[in-house]
């Protein structure tokens, strides 16, 4: 289901969200912040080249593993940087959860669409800033490109929330 290709200058971005677990509303929620998050950390220049799925799963899809979403992209072209992602995730969580690990990914997205984390796809380790990072051998809490993605997570589902007045909502009293 489409919900939202938003014009941006003489670009568009195209966000679509799959899978059937949250209403329209919600959906509209996860859009409306996906937009906003990827135009800050990203910036609109960028973004109007960018396309973006957001792949809503069972929410049992991820029970085993303790992981609740992940990042990938699928540009054929490797000589450039990456413009089509797809965030896959779970919707086992409410609204506030749901955005502050779309609020993760979208940091992941900002990372892999200007340069830096480059994971090579014949190369078994990541670059971070072009230095080689050997994530088998480091606890997940101390790769840099998580530390940068939990510090900013909840920070910026708080600015969204401010911006778009929603102190109101049942479940933003929850985010602090």
């Amino acid at each position: 289901m489409r919900l939202n290709i938003i014009q941006l200058g003489d670009g568009v971005v195209d966000i679509e969200i799959k899978g059937r677990y949250f209403t329209k509303t919600e959906r509209s929620t996860l859009t409306d912040f996906a937009e906003w998050s990827g135009q800050k950390l990203i910036g609109r220049r960028i973004m109007r080249y960018m396309q973006l799925t957001i792949q809503l799963n069972h929410p049992n899809h991820y029970k085993k593993h303790w992981l609740y979403a992940d990042t990938d992209y699928n540009d054929e072209d490797c000589r450039r940087l990456p413009r089509n992602f797809i965030v896959t995730m779970t919707s086992r969580f409410g609204m506030l959860r749901s955005l502050v690990i779309l609020a993760h990914e979208m940091v992941h997205v900002k990372q892999f669409a200007l340069g830096e984390l480059i994971w090579p796809e014949h190369n078994k380790y990541p670059k971070w800033f072009g230095k080689r990072i050997n994530y088998e051998h480091t606890s997940y809490w101390d790769l840099p490109y998580e530390v940068e993605a939990h510090g900013r997570e909840k920070g910026l589902v708080y600015q969204w929330c401010d911006e778009r007045k929603l102190w109101k909502e049942s479940w933003y009293r929850e985010l602090f």
